[in-house]
């Protein structure tokens, strides 16, 4: 899957090697400098700036993988899938990985490997790109709090985002509707940390660059 898409926030995909000695086949990508888990629970992102650039850098390269001409599910968008980049200064690139359980719409029917606390409720019943934007939603709750969403903690999280950060709190609840229906599409997203996460009289929200 990593052949056939290209875009700046998604890891690079350099060679496979089908015949490697191991047995296993072998994919080769380029080397970035830590996760997203990783780089949260070690306090190496020190501002709400820099988490909005991140979450915005993970909603571009999901937009871009869900209007391909035929759509592509992640489905196993979590922190630990989310590399970084350093950019200095205490800024990081996010490139989305592991695409060993994305499928195309049409194919998506087996049950998918993504990790419990990020897994939409018709997972595995009903497979569509919405799956993906739930999975953000609980992506983004985790990185705002610096906080791994247990399943049973996340609506308490998603609450105390929901008096100064309200606009946060809203997106989130806008990704993780029950129905998927009633749930927004990664175009929206992007299109809300574009055009409203750049205000600086919402706490903690500067503008992009």
């Amino acid at each position: 899957m990593l052949a056939k898409v290209r875009h700046p926030n998604l890891l690079l995909f350099i060679a496979g090697v089908l015949d490697h000695p191991s047995g296993s086949p072998i994919i080769i990508t380029e080397l970035l400098d830590t996760s997203l888990r990783k780089a949260y629970t070690d306090y190496l992102i020190s501002s709400d700036r820099v988490r909005i650039s991140i979450m915005r850098d993970v909603a571009a390269a999901l937009n871009y993988i869900h209007r391909q001409k035929e759509s592509i599910i992640h489905r196993d968008v979590s922190s630990a899938n989310v590399l970084l980049e350093s950019r200095g200064e205490g800024n990081w690139k996010a490139k989305l990985s592991d695409f060993g359980s994305a499928n195309l719409v049409q194919f998506s029917t087996t049950v998918g490997p993504g990790a419990i606390p990020y897994a939409a409720p018709e997972v595995p019943h009903n497979q569509t790109t919405k799956m993906d934007v739930y999975s953000y939603g609980v992506l983004l709750c985790e990185v705002m709090l610096s906080e791994f969403p247990f399943k049973e903690r996340f609506p308490d999280m998603l609450q105390s985002l929901a008096g100064s950060w309200s606009l946060m709190h809203q997106l989130i609840l806008s990704c993780t509707r029950h129905s998927v229906a009633d749930r927004v599409d990664m175009m929206y997203v992007l299109d809300t940390f574009n055009e409203s996460f750049t205000d600086v009289s919402v706490k903690g929200f500067v503008p992009l660059v």
